[in-house]
């Protein structure tokens, strides 16, 4: 069991306090670091101010960086929405690319078109 796989079944029982009808902001902060610690140790980060950072060796480069965070949501979060959202977001942008490659595809062929007239 990784160590994240562990944080994720220890979450099951980790004392969340309500507060005002939210998690307590002590506990949810807590528990967050459980998650980031665990993405830690598994992933071979180093814990910045910003979130954990991993590097890797780019070919042109050299070495580059990422940032990776955990987040807390509210219970009343909506997984689905959110998840359809992204869908949608992601089809216009595929949508987007092809137009574009469409209009570069018709420029190109106006090129062709008037270096080789027939």
């Amino acid at each position: 069991m990784t160590h994240f796989q562990k944080a994720l079944e220890d979450a099951r029982t980790f004392e969340l306090r309500d507060s005002n009808g939210k998690i307590n902001q002590t506990d949810r902060n807590k528990l967050r670091a459980m998650f980031m610690a665990a993405l830690l140790l598994d992933m071979g980060l180093v814990m910045t101010v910003e979130g954990l950072i991993g590097a890797f060796e780019h070919e042109y480069w050299g070495q580059l960086f990422i940032e990776l965070n955990v987040k807390m949501k509210d219970p009343d979060f909506d997984l689905d929405t959110a998840i359809m959202e992204y869908q949608e977001k992601m089809a216009k942008a595929e949508a987007k690319r092809i137009e574009a490659e469409q209009k570069a595809a018709e420029r190109a062929a106006k090129v062709a078109t008037k270096k080789n007239p027939e």
